[in-house]
């Protein structure tokens, strides 16, 4: 079984997250995408995530032990979390817990570290009115921009924007301007969140209402493409709606530029 590494900053904080098996073989790989992050940014400390490791033998803890001298060297601290009880008895065989720590996840870990908890949130809310379609955009494009996403990235989110607030208005209330748009948006580390709602009609067929061209307006000249805009701009896209009820868009992207180092 081979060994899939994720590396990942948050501020001056490597975190690494392994899964499958850490043994003399995989050992080389580690050590070389670790020590290449470390010499290449100003990294600090190190949370080691064990959670989905199945397997280590004694060169798993000298590619650990190689990376907390690393740090060291700058006087940073190593802590590892989410560990088996195997794996955690060969830390406690070898004296690692003498000078690593060890915290139960990842988000203690890091908050041990002194990094802090990166979420932020919006809440908008607005009349279902054609002219406010803008308004949504430029508002939520202005929030995510502390993110410091591409021209592209804006581009999409912008758009999915635009989209998912035009099926409100037109056929959650079917331009009712006494309806109500509601705009949610969260961002943590790279993680756009976002949810897009109204409380009118519903669909009555959701997966029919994403197929590519299919529309209830056509006499509007709808394309029917707006969920299949949203699917590829985003990474995630969720649809939940009931008739006489409303419509409930999720709608989650990573941004590139933060996305993880290895993989």
């Amino acid at each position: 079984m081979s060994l899939n590494i994720e590396l990942e900053i948050k501020q001056d904080v490597l975190c690494i997250r392994l899964s499958g098996e850490l043994d003399h073989h995989t050992a080389d790989e580690l050590r070389e995408q670790a020590a290449t992050v470390i010499d290449r940014n100003d990294i600090r400390h190190i949370v080691l995530n064990l959670g989905q490791l199945s397997f280590m033998d004694s060169s798993g803890l000298g590619v650990i032990l190689g990376r907390y001298k690393q740090i060291k060297q700058v006087h940073g601290e190593m802590v590892v979390c989410a560990i088996s009880p195997a794996i955690q008895r060969l830390f406690d065989m070898s004296g690692l817990f003498k000078i690593i720590k060890m915290e139960p996840t990842e988000e203690f870990a890091l908050h041990r570290l002194g990094v802090p908890d990166m979420k932020n949130e919006m809440n908008l809310q607005f009349s279902a009115l054609s002219q406010n379609e803008s308004f949504a955009r430029v508002t939520v494009a202005a929030f995510i921009a502390q993110l410091d996403p591409t021209m592209d990235e804006l581009t999409e989110i912008k758009t999915v924007v635009s989209e998912a607030v035009t099926n409100a208005i037109i056929h959650g209330y079917e331009n009712d301007p006494n309806g109500i748009v509601y705009i949610q948006v969260s961002i943590e580390d790279s993680l756009i969140d976002m949810t897009i709602k109204d409380v009118g009609f519903g669909i009555v067929d959701v997966e029919e209402a994403r197929q590519p061209l299919f529309t209830t307006k056509p006499d509007l000249e709808r394309s029917g493409m707006g969920f299949t805009i949203m699917e590829n701009f985003m990474d995630e896209v969720e649809v939940h709606s009931q008739p006489g009820r409303g419509t409930e868009v999720r709608l989650r992207k990573h941004l590139i530029e933060r996305k993880m180092l290895c993989n």
